[in-house]
């Protein structure tokens, strides 16, 4: 991934320590005319978090997301109890809930 411009990592780092990373791709999808980037992942250290490095790596992927010519940017979050505090950031940061995700194994 780290050779392919489709996707990028982005790391924070604060007081010298890696604080959070977000895990991003570019995508082309049926729903969309444009590309639209997907955080796959988003992670902040508990010790970090309150301190805006979430805010920070979502403004930056929002950045890296726009210079690729996307038209939106998305994430999926699990829907349990302990993701709720997830969610209300998600939400403060301008995401809305268009949907549910369906998964099976395969």
């Amino acid at each position: 991934m780290s050779s392919d411009p489709m996707y990028a990592t982005l790391v924070a780092e604060l007081d010298g320590e890696v604080a959070g990373m977000a895990g991003l791709r570019l995508l082309c999808g049926y729903e969309y005319d444009h590309p639209v980037a997907q955080i796959s992942a988003l992670v902040t250290k508990a010790a970090y978090r309150g301190r805006g490095v979430g805010k920070e790596l979502i403004r930056h992927a929002e950045k890296w997301a726009k210079e690729r010519g996307a038209a939106a940017i998305v994430l999926t979050s699990g829907n349990r109890p302990e993701r709720e505090a997830a969610h209300r950031f998600y939400r403060h940061m301008g995401f809305s809930v268009t949907g549910q995700r369906f998964s099976k194994k395969l």
